[in-house]
């Protein structure tokens, strides 16, 4: 009997209290409340502003992983590059070893050099 006095008096006293404090927080409010840019004179509901900044965040970071992605595509061609050319000078230097050596057994270097004063020497009859 207690028991059931005590859950009437305290639903009076809830819609009481709903009665003389009717500013109530409604979460699902915050949705509707106006923001205004000082900048452009715009006004937005926070909502719809945070999901433009979403988008814009989502949007960019599309753009952040195609560019991470292509860096690295990029650095490995690079690196396979670089190999290439190591493999290519390389060979290079073999032709041209095998080049002299040909040469060099065809016809070898011969040096005339003879103990000869650098006043010997006219550039012609000037």
């Amino acid at each position: 009997m207690f028991r059931s006095i005590r859950v009437i008096l305290w639903g009076w006293s809830l819609e009481l209290q709903n009665w003389l404090y009717p500013y109530d927080h409604d979460p699902e409010e915050d949705y509707y409340y106006r923001v205004k840019n000082d900048l452009t004179g715009e006004e937005h509901f926070i909502m719809d502003w945070i999901k433009s900044f979403d988008e814009r965040i989502v949007g960019n970071l599309d753009d952040i992983l195609w560019l991470k992605s292509e860096v690295h595509r990029l650095s490995d061609e690079v690196k396979s590059l670089q190999d290439e050319n190591i493999g290519l000078t390389n060979a290079l230097y073999e032709a041209e070893n095998r080049l002299e050596s040909k040469i060099d057994q065809i016809h070898p270097v011969i040096y005339n050099i003879q103990d000869k004063k650098l006043d010997d020497f006219t550039l012609g009859d000037k």
